[in-house]
């Protein structure tokens, strides 16, 4: 089989791969974007101190209530829409990558370039990984009551004009108001980058570099430095290149680890006695986790096919 040929091919199929799931994964992060919006605006609307302070929901209830509640299942049903449509184009890029690897893989098995071309392959998978990964929500958080009950107790002493009624004015009222439906305290679904664009915008300079640095800057450019290091003889006799790619290796999970202290900031910091709380694992998790596995895959076969030409 020609070099010529196989390098063909190779390019050709990593160009329709990279072109194709590059559009589906964009779609995939607006689809799911939108549907988290939507649901933001249905939390909006559910929002506590909206419903407490809303005169409507004191006076009107019922009528206030079914109003809400309608808008809210439109809302819902909607995102549910969007979500199910970016699943739809998840499952798409899931199928080309598999089917992008079988024929990278049944095409170079048993050539001399078999580990540089997987290489190359799993290369362009994880980075498509990572897109999805950074920009689409990795977790869905909220805090809420259902069917809210608030106990209020009105002491007759305290009321103008019926505490002048001696053996009326030790009484006390009792009133008891109940919101029904959902009421939220708080409700957040961010991506990786959304949150370290929050932590620059609150000020959390040092957080926000951290994770831009360890979850954005240092896997790409690992996974291009590689690439060289793979395709150039030259780039591999660079001491301090190479020295540096070690370091960086080193440090392949500080990423994973500041990430999940972020979560567990988010999930633990709004947690209050009476309040429940939910949290859901969203597509973008499950493709950083897939670009972290990807690309410490390529590292060892990139290392694997540099030994094996130091050996022919």
């Amino acid at each position: 089989m020609k070099s010529g040929r196989t390098l063909y091919v190779l390019l050709i199929t990593l160009t329709i791969y990279m072109t194709t799931c590059w559009w589906l994964s964009g779609s995939m992060v607006e689809h799911t974007m939108k549907s988290m919006k939507k649901k933001s605006c249905n939390a909006e609307l559910l929002n506590f101190e909206k419903r407490l302070l809303s005169p409507k929901e004191w006076i009107f209830s019922e009528k206030e209530q079914k109003r809400k509640r309608e808008i809210s299942d439109i809302n819902l049903q909607l995102s549910e829409q969007e979500y199910r449509k970016a699943r739809c184009y998840s499952f798409s890029i899931i199928v080309s990558s598999a089917v992008f690897f079988l024929i990278i893989f049944s095409f170079y098995f048993g050539t001399t370039l078999f580990y540089k071309a997987v290489s190359l392959n799993l290369t362009a998978i994880s980075l498509i990984c990572f897109y999805s990964g950074i920009y689409t929500p990795i977790l869905e958080i909220c805090a809420f009551n259902d069917d809210l009950v608030v106990p209020l107790n009105v002491e007759i002493k305290k009321v103008p004009l019926l505490n002048s009624i001696p053996w009326f004015r030790e009484q006390e009222i009792g009133l008891t108001k109940k919101f029904e439906g959902r009421m939220y305290y708080f409700y957040q679904s961010k991506s990786i980058a959304e949150i370290i664009r929050l932590l620059f915008k609150d000020g959390n300079i040092v957080v926000g570099s951290s994770i831009l640095c360890f979850s954005v800057f240092i896997p790409v450019f690992k996974v291009f430095i590689s690439l060289i290091i793979l395709f150039s003889n030259r780039v591999r006799n660079v001491n301090w290149l190479m020295t540096t790619v070690g370091i960086m290796g080193k440090w392949s999970m500080a990423d994973v680890f500041f990430v999940a202290s972020f979560l567990s900031y988010l999930s633990f910091s709004n947690m209050n006695p009476g309040v429940d709380t939910e949290a859901k694992t969203m597509i973008g998790l499950y493709y950083f986790f897939a670009f972290v596995i990807l690309s410490i895959t390529t590292t060892i076969l990139i290392n694997h096919a540099i030994k094996k030409e130091h050996s022919e």
